[in-house]
């Protein structure tokens, strides 16, 4: 095993803004160096706060909701850098829109709807993150739940580019 300080982690820090990423496990007990190379590189969901205010409300649905699909309009993206699963994202600290969801027989889908390249970023009533990228129509986003579960979906709408803010429809339906 490789012992890793504080100056090693930061060169390695340094050698991945030049090369994309790095591998490294530091010296058992220095979780706190893993977490700041961790929250540096960008890497996944760790710098992301779902107990926060979504920026644009939040919703109450039951499975056979009607005025499906709900339509919500939203501004895309945001300034933190976020890579989760291969896919990069640009979004808010505080998610977009919170849905609180009681399931019944029907899927979930979550898609977004604009003029720009655009991604979905959701956490599940499980605790569990699914991202998405360019499923939907041209390079829109599109998370379908065929099971979904009961509870609340933290829902981050996201752009490829950082510093790009672009309108957005966040489309919610059982029936696409």
């Amino acid at each position: 095993m490789v012992r890793l300080t504080a100056l090693t982690l930061g060169s390695l820090a340094f050698a991945a803004l030049l090369v994309g990423s790095v591998d490294a496990q530091p010296e058992r007990g220095s979780s706190r160096f893993e977490s700041s190379l961790t929250s540096f590189l960008g890497d996944g969901v760790n710098q992301l706060d779902i107990s926060l205010k979504p920026n644009y409300g939040e919703l109450t649905l039951k499975a056979g909701f009607a005025n499906d699909p709900r339509t919500i309009n939203v501004t895309a993206g945001g300034n933190l850098t976020v890579v989760y699963k291969g896919v990069t994202t640009h979004v808010t600290k505080q998610p977009d829109f919170k849905v609180h969801y009681t399931a019944g027989r029907f899927p979930l889908t979550f898609y977004t709807e604009s003029s720009g390249d655009t991604s979905l970023l959701i956490n599940t009533p499980d605790g569990k993150w699914h991202i998405d990228d360019d499923s939907g129509k041209g390079l829109n986003a599109k998370i379908k739940f065929n099971n979904p579960k009961s509870g609340r979906y933290d829902v981050y709408v996201g752009t490829f580019r950082a510093q790009l803010e672009r309108k957005t429809k966040l489309k919610i339906s059982e029936l696409k």
